[in-house]
């Protein structure tokens, strides 16, 4: 009888980032190094420009232990702005929910200068529409507008112009050489763009002709 052929054993490594790690600190410094180093390079660089070799040369990693966390940049990039973003739209709840919304636009907009240069890397830095794509995913899911089925405008549609102007303020804030006081940028997301948004999705009736 002919000798059965030895099985070739396939490579199939799986990539479970935090899976094992978690609980890791020499791991979790690793992450945060990678994190650290890929924003750095951000500030200076697009997302094109930028090749996993040089994050891991800026972090002093190597390459394996890159891809222990993350498969691309992308998934790297994508890991950082939802982080940020889910903080971002927890602040934005308090914002339609509390009596005094200027209070809570100054609470989330203080967020946002204390972690400055993270927000002009995200917004400013190339990432912008990953933000954007993200932040709109959580705030549909979040669904912080409470309305009917058959309320107008529709809900996607408040959601996207909500999201658009609020990025467009933070970018615009993040731009600027001479700094802009928390409380005038939160005065003007306030008044600007959260009291429209409530007057809208409380008051305003489709049009018919």
């Amino acid at each position: 009888m002919k000798p059965k052929a030895p099985t070739r054993k396939l490579h199939s490594k799986v990539h479970k980032p935090h899976l094992s790690t978690v609980s890791d600190a020499r791991a979790v410094r690793s992450r945060e190094k990678i994190r650290n180093a890929f924003l750095r390079l951000l500030q200076t660089n697009s997302l094109e420009e930028i090749t996993i070799r040089e994050i891991c040369a800026k972090a002093s990693l190597n390459d394996v232990t890159f891809f222990r966390h993350y498969l691309t940049k992308e998934s790297l990039l994508d890991d950082i702005a939802a982080d940020e973003v889910k903080q971002l739209v927890a602040l934005t709840l308090p914002v339609f929910n509390s009596e005094d919304t200027a209070a809570a636009a100054v609470t989330l907009c203080a967020y946002v200068d204390s972690r400055r240069i993270l927000w002009a890397t995200l917004l400013v830095g190339g990432a912008a529409a990953t933000v954007r794509s993200t932040l709109i995913d959580l705030s549909k899911k979040v669904s912080y507008v409470h309305e009917a089925p058959a309320s107008w405008p529709p809900k996607e549609v408040a959601v996207a112009i909500f999201v658009a102007s609020t990025v467009e303020l933070l970018t615009w804030w993040l731009q600027q050489k001479k700094p802009v006081p928390v409380l005038d940028v939160a005065q003007i997301f306030e008044g600007f763009i959260v009291t429209p948004a409530l007057n809208a999705s409380g008051g305003h009736k489709r049009i018919t002709t």
